[in-house]
């Protein structure tokens, strides 16, 4: 069994940690904390940015 090098120089450090309890059981996935859904095309989205850009420059 090998043994880190920090063992030396941190050894409060390399002591094992107790295992981990569950609490509770996790909650169900609901719909609610999905990505919300765009509501125009990425192509869409990008020619208005282009559109507006035009009038800025050339109005």
């Amino acid at each position: 069994i090998t043994t880190p090098g920090s063992r030396l120089l941190f050894p409060e450090l390399s002591k094992p940690t107790k295992t981990v309890q569950a609490s509770r059981v996790p909650a169900a996935h609901t719909a609610g904390l999905t990505m919300p859904r765009r509501t125009t095309t990425r192509a869409q989205d990008r020619t208005r940015r282009i559109q507006r850009e035009r009038e800025r420059e050339y109005p």
